[in-house]
């Protein structure tokens, strides 16, 4: 097998109360909803988080040919804090969403989606220029910018990666 990095990632997970929280925003600023996060719907009371950490810092403690990534790169307390509490902010991270500003997800069907449940436009209908400059795609970052993160940015991968 010809593996060059190998990278773990925190359960990405939605309490029914952030979920809810989520779709009251987007329906109000976007006039969509927020179904796909539905599905991330989860409460983790099941994981021993003590374990995990234990686990996580043996793979941190050891030496491999390849590089191993844990991501977001949580320090002790904050991977007990990101299990547990309702809502998690880390110390270690700016906890300000950029992702709309540099990346997106192109969908199998040609969706444009700078975040899970909205769509800027889609590739078969206009140029991927012209859906990145538009104005619902604009209003988005509009809104981000303001708020710095919605209900359930701090479950998501994107949110950690600056």
């Amino acid at each position: 097998m010809n593996v060059n990095c190998l990278i773990f990632l925190h359960l990405i997970f939605v309490k029914e109360d952030e979920l809810n929280r989520q779709i009251a925003v987007f329906r109000e600023l976007f006039q969509t909803e927020s179904i796909h996060w539905a599905g991330y719907r989860y409460k983790p009371d099941g994981i021993d988080v003590e374990i995990l950490v234990k686990k996580i810092e043996e793979i941190k403690s050891r030496k491999y040919k390849m590089p191993i990534v844990i991501h977001p790169d949580f320090t002790r307390e904050e991977i007990i804090r990101y299990y547990r509490e309702p809502v998690f902010l880390s110390k270690s991270y700016s906890n300000t969403c950029i992702a709309p500003w540099t990346s997106v997800y192109v969908l199998p069907n040609g969706d444009i989606s700078p975040c899970s449940s909205f769509v800027a436009g889609n590739i078969k209908n206009e140029s991927f220029k012209k859906i990145w400059n538009n104005q619902k795609f604009r209003h988005f970052r509009t809104e981000l910018r303001e708020k710095k993160y919605f209900p359930v940015c701090h479950r998501c991968c994107e949110f950690y990666k600056h």
